[in-house]
């Protein structure tokens, strides 16, 4: 058995003499282009909105949190990356990225002022991947917060 990884494939004549090909090239996928015709893709805009982050916060698996406020439904998404730093997705439709004054955003700019992490010590929690659970507690006001002391300040 000849397992390869990572491997640049430039057309699928390269291919003819396997007998199983898994591609994972993304959405520009050169042998899905190829294949079109037996594979039938297709494509769906998605009009959601999102910002995606960076941070030292370390979350313990795939985490999904919900949250409606008054501008509307937000998801967040946020997973370790490495040992030291996870990332995490914040997404929402149009209407509320609009409700909440995202679309008026600097993106060259940090925001002015501090983010408050999770906690991992409270009432609402929401089920990760790994079957473990990552809570968050919220505020008499609707947010989220941690113990004080947890804000991270944007860099």
């Amino acid at each position: 058995m000849d397992l390869r990884f990572e491997t640049t494939v430039s057309s699928p004549a390269e291919l003819a003499d396997y007998d199983l090909v898994v591609v994972a090239d993304g959405s520009n996928s050169l042998l899905r282009d190829s294949f079109a015709k037996d594979f039938g893709p297709s494509t769906d805009t998605a009009t959601a909105k999102f910002v995606w982050f960076g941070t030292t916060y370390m979350f313990e698996g795939l985490t999904f949190v919900y949250k409606q406020s008054e501008h509307g439904a937000f998801a967040v998404h946020g997973y370790p990356v490495d040992e030291e730093k996870s990332t995490f997705i914040v997404e929402a439709d149009p209407e509320t990225w609009r409700a909440a004054g995202l679309d008026e955003f600097d993106v060259s700019r940090p925001p002015a002022r501090a983010m408050r992490r999770p906690s991992a010590t409270s009432q609402s929690c929401s089920r990760t991947r790994s079957a473990a659970h990552r809570c968050w507690r919220t505020t008499p006001g609707g947010g989220t917060s941690a113990p004080a002391g947890e804000l991270v300040e944007p860099t």
